[in-house]
């Protein structure tokens, strides 16, 4: 049972690593280490407001 539990930790652990290692070197084969957020509108600072006419 000791076994299984080594080798399932071994490979647990092993996984993380190879997981930041990826996300790591997407960051450098990219060059963007910017975060990426959801777009929003802006705020409005000025009502205009104006007539129309039909003809």
């Amino acid at each position: 049972m000791k076994k299984i539990s080594r080798a399932l930790s071994s490979v647990i652990l092993t996984y993380s690593c190879l997981l930041a290692i990826t996300a790591h070197a997407q960051t450098l084969a990219t060059g963007d280490s910017r975060t990426v957020t959801q777009p929003g509108y802006p705020t409005v600072c000025t009502t205009l407001t104006a007539q129309f006419t039909s003809s």
